[in-house]
């Protein structure tokens, strides 16, 4: 999921043509950043703060899919 990921948004989303190493890694940190705010969203506002997880769940896909577009146009995927 994570190769088709990156190669769809390398080739399709953004029409990178840089180089893919370094695009490569940037992704996969951009990707582990991505996962730890989701999963810490989780932690503080459904288990210490009990708020329903199917709620914080859907407003934290919202967010952290932002978060990715963003950081991928402007730090994975920019132009130079």
């Amino acid at each position: 999921g994570t190769t088709l990921g990156f190669t769809l948004n390398r080739n399709w989303t953004f029409g990178h043509h840089g180089r893919i190493r370094s695009s490569l890694f940037s992704y996969l940190v951009v990707y582990l950043i991505g996962y730890m705010l989701n999963y810490a969203g989780l932690l503080v506002l459904v288990d210490i703060f009990e708020f329903d997880h199917r709620l914080i769940q859907g407003v934290m896909i919202i967010i952290v899919a932002m978060i990715l577009f963003l950081s991928q146009k402007y730090l994975v995927f920019r132009t130079s």
